[in-house]
Protein backbone atom coordinates (compact mmCIF):
# COMPACT_ATOMS: atom_id res chain seq x y z
CA UNK A 1 0.00 0.00 0.00
CA UNK A 2 1.10 3.48 -0.56
CA UNK A 3 1.65 6.31 2.21
CA UNK A 4 0.09 9.68 2.25
CA UNK A 5 2.61 11.91 2.32
CA UNK A 6 1.61 14.96 4.66
CA UNK A 7 2.20 18.24 3.47
CA UNK A 8 5.32 20.09 4.73
CA UNK A 9 4.79 23.68 5.66
CA UNK A 10 8.26 25.79 5.64
CA UNK A 11 8.27 29.08 7.43
CA UNK A 12 9.74 32.03 5.08
CA UNK A 13 13.14 33.05 5.55
CA UNK A 14 13.63 35.94 7.53
CA UNK A 15 15.17 39.16 6.08
CA UNK A 16 18.74 40.04 7.98
CA UNK A 17 18.55 42.52 10.40
CA UNK A 18 21.73 44.91 11.49
CA UNK A 19 22.06 45.46 15.00
CA UNK A 20 22.64 49.56 15.46
CA UNK A 21 25.05 50.58 18.10
CA UNK A 22 23.28 53.44 20.62
CA UNK A 23 25.80 55.95 19.04
CA UNK A 24 24.08 55.54 15.81
CA UNK A 25 20.55 55.30 17.46
CA UNK A 26 21.28 58.62 18.64
CA UNK A 27 22.17 60.61 16.15
CA UNK A 28 19.35 59.22 13.82
CA UNK A 29 16.41 59.77 16.50
CA UNK A 30 17.99 62.64 17.80
CA UNK A 31 14.94 64.98 19.38
CA UNK A 32 12.10 62.90 17.92
CA UNK A 33 9.49 61.27 19.56
CA UNK A 34 6.51 58.54 17.88
CA UNK A 35 4.09 59.91 20.57
CA UNK A 36 0.85 61.17 19.22
CA UNK A 37 0.30 64.25 21.81
CA UNK A 38 4.15 65.11 22.48
CA UNK A 39 5.26 68.75 22.91
CA UNK A 40 8.83 68.46 21.57
CA UNK A 41 8.13 70.50 18.48
CA UNK A 42 5.22 72.58 19.57
CA UNK A 43 4.84 76.43 19.41
CA UNK A 44 5.97 78.26 22.35
CA UNK A 45 3.26 79.13 24.90
CA UNK A 46 1.86 82.61 24.95
CA UNK A 47 4.36 83.73 22.74
CA UNK A 48 6.95 82.91 24.65
CA UNK A 49 5.58 84.53 27.91
CA UNK A 50 5.48 81.32 30.10
CA UNK A 51 2.72 78.18 30.65
CA UNK A 52 0.12 77.87 33.18
CA UNK A 53 0.58 79.99 36.36
CA UNK A 54 2.57 82.78 34.76
CA UNK A 55 1.44 86.33 34.33
CA UNK A 56 2.13 87.18 31.27
CA UNK A 57 4.90 88.92 29.16
CA UNK A 58 6.69 92.23 29.26
CA UNK A 59 5.03 93.92 26.65
CA UNK A 60 1.19 93.14 28.44
CA UNK A 61 -0.98 96.13 29.02
CA UNK A 62 -0.44 97.51 32.22
CA UNK A 63 -1.94 100.92 32.41
CA UNK A 64 -5.01 99.18 34.02
CA UNK A 65 -7.33 100.76 36.73
CA UNK A 66 -8.63 99.10 39.58
CA UNK A 67 -12.35 98.90 39.57
CA UNK A 68 -14.23 99.70 42.75
CA UNK A 69 -11.53 101.43 44.90
CA UNK A 70 -11.69 104.79 45.63
CA UNK A 71 -8.10 107.20 44.26
CA UNK A 72 -6.29 107.72 47.03
CA UNK A 73 -8.35 105.20 49.07
CA UNK A 74 -6.47 101.90 51.97
CA UNK A 75 -6.78 99.12 49.98
CA UNK A 76 -6.81 97.29 53.77
CA UNK A 77 -8.15 98.19 56.55
CA UNK A 78 -7.69 97.22 60.40
CA UNK A 79 -10.55 96.86 62.60
CA UNK A 80 -10.31 99.08 65.67
CA UNK A 81 -9.34 96.63 69.04
CA UNK A 82 -11.38 96.17 71.60
CA UNK A 83 -10.98 97.97 74.59
CA UNK A 84 -10.14 95.50 77.50
CA UNK A 85 -11.63 95.42 80.80
CA UNK A 86 -9.43 96.30 83.67
CA UNK A 87 -10.52 94.76 87.00
CA UNK A 88 -9.59 95.88 90.18
CA UNK A 89 -9.67 94.56 93.55
CA UNK A 90 -10.87 95.42 97.18
CA UNK A 91 -8.41 97.99 97.70
CA UNK A 92 -6.12 97.64 101.57
CA UNK A 93 -8.00 100.28 103.13
CA UNK A 94 -11.30 98.25 102.34
CA UNK A 95 -9.90 95.04 103.65
CA UNK A 96 -8.64 97.56 106.77
CA UNK A 97 -4.92 95.97 106.10
CA UNK A 98 -2.77 98.94 107.18
CA UNK A 99 0.95 98.88 106.11
CA UNK A 100 2.08 101.06 108.92
CA UNK A 101 0.63 98.67 111.34
CA UNK A 102 3.11 97.29 113.72
CA UNK A 103 0.41 94.75 114.74
CA UNK A 104 -0.15 94.01 111.38
CA UNK A 105 3.37 93.76 110.36
CA UNK A 106 5.87 93.14 113.49
CA UNK A 107 9.61 93.73 112.90
CA UNK A 108 11.53 90.41 112.10
CA UNK A 109 13.84 89.53 114.84
CA UNK A 110 17.55 89.99 114.29
CA UNK A 111 17.93 85.85 114.57
CA UNK A 112 15.28 85.65 111.38
CA UNK A 113 11.62 85.70 110.32
CA UNK A 114 9.39 83.62 112.83
CA UNK A 115 7.33 81.48 110.04
CA UNK A 116 3.81 81.38 110.90
CA UNK A 117 1.69 77.65 110.55
CA UNK A 118 -1.55 77.28 109.94
CA UNK A 119 -2.58 76.27 113.41
CA UNK A 120 -1.35 79.99 114.49
CA UNK A 121 2.11 78.46 116.67
CA UNK A 122 5.32 79.90 115.40
CA UNK A 123 8.56 78.53 115.38
CA UNK A 124 10.72 78.49 118.28
CA UNK A 125 13.57 81.50 118.21
CA UNK A 126 16.89 81.14 117.12
CA UNK A 127 18.42 78.36 120.14
CA UNK A 128 20.71 79.77 123.09
CA UNK A 129 22.17 78.11 125.80
CA UNK A 130 23.71 74.08 125.50
CA UNK A 131 21.61 73.89 122.22
CA UNK A 132 23.07 76.51 120.31
CA UNK A 133 26.75 75.02 121.78
CA UNK A 134 25.59 71.68 120.17
CA UNK A 135 24.86 73.56 116.55
CA UNK A 136 28.21 75.07 116.72
CA UNK A 137 30.07 72.18 117.08
CA UNK A 138 27.85 70.31 114.97
CA UNK A 139 29.05 72.73 112.26
CA UNK A 140 32.99 72.69 112.85
CA UNK A 141 32.52 68.98 112.82
CA UNK A 142 31.32 69.19 109.62
CA UNK A 143 33.97 71.72 108.01
CA UNK A 144 36.96 70.07 110.16
CA UNK A 145 36.01 66.71 111.47
CA UNK A 146 39.69 65.99 112.39
CA UNK A 147 40.57 69.05 113.97
CA UNK A 148 37.46 69.05 115.89
CA UNK A 149 37.71 65.85 117.23
CA UNK A 150 41.08 66.42 118.37
CA UNK A 151 40.79 69.48 120.24
CA UNK A 152 37.73 67.92 122.04
CA UNK A 153 39.71 65.57 122.97
CA UNK A 154 42.33 67.54 124.23
CA UNK A 155 40.08 69.25 126.68
CA UNK A 156 38.21 66.33 127.83
CA UNK A 157 41.45 64.69 128.50
CA UNK A 158 42.45 67.78 130.68
CA UNK A 159 38.87 67.48 132.30
CA UNK A 160 39.76 63.52 133.27
CA UNK A 161 43.18 64.66 134.84
CA UNK A 162 41.35 67.43 137.16
CA UNK A 163 38.81 65.05 137.81
CA UNK A 164 41.06 62.30 138.67
CA UNK A 165 43.79 64.18 140.94
CA UNK A 166 40.51 65.06 143.11
CA UNK A 167 39.20 61.49 143.23
CA UNK A 168 42.67 60.43 144.04
CA UNK A 169 43.62 63.36 146.14
CA UNK A 170 47.22 63.20 144.19
CA UNK A 171 48.91 66.43 143.35
CA UNK A 172 50.51 66.73 139.58
CA UNK A 173 51.68 69.75 138.54
CA UNK A 174 50.83 71.00 134.62
CA UNK A 175 53.47 68.48 132.72
CA UNK A 176 50.75 65.44 133.30
CA UNK A 177 48.09 67.64 132.34
CA UNK A 178 49.60 68.39 129.32
CA UNK A 179 50.80 64.70 128.81
CA UNK A 180 47.14 63.40 129.31
CA UNK A 181 46.00 66.18 126.73
CA UNK A 182 49.05 64.62 124.44
CA UNK A 183 47.89 61.42 124.93
CA UNK A 184 44.30 61.83 124.88
CA UNK A 185 44.72 63.87 120.96
CA UNK A 186 46.87 60.56 120.09
CA UNK A 187 44.38 58.01 120.57
CA UNK A 188 41.60 60.05 119.18
CA UNK A 189 43.29 60.22 115.97
CA UNK A 190 43.64 56.52 115.74
CA UNK A 191 40.19 56.00 116.59
CA UNK A 192 39.07 58.23 114.04
CA UNK A 193 40.88 56.09 111.34
CA UNK A 194 39.68 52.79 112.83
CA UNK A 195 36.03 54.24 112.14
CA UNK A 196 36.69 54.92 108.57
CA UNK A 197 38.69 51.84 107.98
CA UNK A 198 36.38 49.68 109.49
CA UNK A 199 33.49 51.08 107.45
CA UNK A 200 35.48 50.25 104.33
CA UNK A 201 35.73 46.93 104.91
CA UNK A 202 31.93 46.30 106.22
CA UNK A 203 31.17 48.00 102.90
CA UNK A 204 28.97 45.23 101.84
CA UNK A 205 27.17 44.13 104.50
CA UNK A 206 23.82 46.12 106.12
CA UNK A 207 24.77 48.85 108.63
CA UNK A 208 21.34 47.86 110.15
CA UNK A 209 21.77 44.12 110.39
CA UNK A 210 22.22 42.74 113.86
CA UNK A 211 25.00 40.51 112.47
CA UNK A 212 27.25 43.51 111.59
CA UNK A 213 27.13 45.30 114.39
CA UNK A 214 28.35 42.30 116.27
CA UNK A 215 31.05 41.92 113.75
CA UNK A 216 32.27 45.47 114.17
CA UNK A 217 32.15 44.95 117.88
CA UNK A 218 34.22 41.75 118.09
CA UNK A 219 37.02 43.25 116.26
CA UNK A 220 37.41 46.33 117.92
CA UNK A 221 37.62 44.30 121.07
CA UNK A 222 39.89 41.83 119.97
CA UNK A 223 42.29 43.96 117.70
CA UNK A 224 41.39 47.82 118.45
CA UNK A 225 41.24 47.55 122.50
CA UNK A 226 44.21 45.63 122.70
CA UNK A 227 46.05 48.01 120.86
CA UNK A 228 44.80 51.18 122.70
CA UNK A 229 46.13 49.75 125.75
CA UNK A 230 49.32 48.96 124.75
CA UNK A 231 49.74 52.26 123.33
CA UNK A 232 48.22 54.33 126.27
CA UNK A 233 50.47 52.52 128.86
CA UNK A 234 53.56 53.11 126.49
CA UNK A 235 52.88 56.87 125.31
CA UNK A 236 52.36 57.44 129.36
CA UNK A 237 55.37 56.11 130.53
CA UNK A 238 57.65 57.22 127.66
CA UNK A 239 56.18 61.24 128.33
CA UNK A 240 56.81 60.62 131.97
CA UNK A 241 60.36 59.87 130.81
CA UNK A 242 60.17 56.03 132.67
CA UNK A 243 62.11 53.41 130.66
CA UNK A 244 60.49 50.20 131.93
CA UNK A 245 57.56 50.85 128.70
CA UNK A 246 57.71 47.19 127.84
CA UNK A 247 57.35 45.85 131.62
CA UNK A 248 54.03 48.22 132.03
CA UNK A 249 52.57 47.30 129.23
CA UNK A 250 52.75 43.30 130.12
CA UNK A 251 51.63 44.32 133.89
CA UNK A 252 48.72 46.76 132.73
CA UNK A 253 47.29 45.81 129.06
CA UNK A 254 45.51 42.40 129.80
CA UNK A 255 44.01 44.34 132.98
CA UNK A 256 42.75 47.33 130.76
CA UNK A 257 41.73 45.53 127.68
CA UNK A 258 39.54 43.19 130.11
CA UNK A 259 38.04 46.78 131.50
CA UNK A 260 37.78 47.89 127.87
CA UNK A 261 35.73 45.35 127.52
CA UNK A 262 33.13 45.91 129.65
CA UNK A 263 32.92 50.17 128.77
CA UNK A 264 33.29 49.81 125.38
CA UNK A 265 31.66 46.85 124.09
CA UNK A 266 28.34 48.05 124.76
CA UNK A 267 29.49 51.57 123.72
CA UNK A 268 30.61 50.13 120.66
CA UNK A 269 26.78 48.31 120.13
CA UNK A 270 25.50 51.59 120.34
CA UNK A 271 27.63 53.25 118.28
CA UNK A 272 27.29 50.72 115.03
CA UNK A 273 23.76 50.29 115.26
CA UNK A 274 22.66 54.01 115.84
CA UNK A 275 25.44 56.33 115.91
CA UNK A 276 26.72 58.51 112.43
CA UNK A 277 30.45 58.06 112.02
CA UNK A 278 31.08 61.94 112.62
CA UNK A 279 29.39 61.44 116.32
CA UNK A 280 31.27 58.67 117.33
CA UNK A 281 34.14 60.13 118.45
CA UNK A 282 32.03 62.89 120.38
CA UNK A 283 30.01 59.69 121.80
CA UNK A 284 33.84 58.44 122.59
CA UNK A 285 34.60 61.50 124.45
CA UNK A 286 31.45 61.40 126.62
CA UNK A 287 32.13 58.24 128.43
CA UNK A 288 36.11 58.47 128.03
CA UNK A 289 35.77 61.48 130.51
CA UNK A 290 35.04 59.10 133.49
CA UNK A 291 36.78 56.08 131.89
CA UNK A 292 39.90 57.78 131.29
CA UNK A 293 40.02 58.78 135.04
CA UNK A 294 40.19 54.76 136.18
CA UNK A 295 42.79 54.23 133.35
CA UNK A 296 44.89 57.59 135.24
CA UNK A 297 44.55 56.24 138.68
CA UNK A 298 45.11 52.48 137.50
CA UNK A 299 48.39 53.47 135.44
CA UNK A 300 49.27 55.91 138.48
CA UNK A 301 49.49 52.73 140.86
CA UNK A 302 47.15 54.51 142.84
CA UNK A 303 43.07 53.51 142.69
CA UNK A 304 40.26 55.90 142.68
Amino acid sequence: SSIATQPRWHLPARPHTHCLSPRTMSDDKDRRSRMPHSSVNAFAKKGGAGGRGAWGAADDVQDYEPVGVPAGGSKVSASAAAEAQVVTGPSATSLGVKVNSESQFPALPSGGAMAQHSNGARDKRTPSGPLAMLQAYDSALKRRPLQTKLLTAACVNAASELLSRRFTRSEAGLPSLVRQMVIGVGLTAVVHRWYEEIEKVFASWSNDATGTVVAKTAVQMLVLEPFLASLYVSAKKLLSGERDILAGVRANVAKLTFAAWSVWGPTAIVQYRFVPVDYRNLVNNVVNLFYTIYLIGTTSGKSS
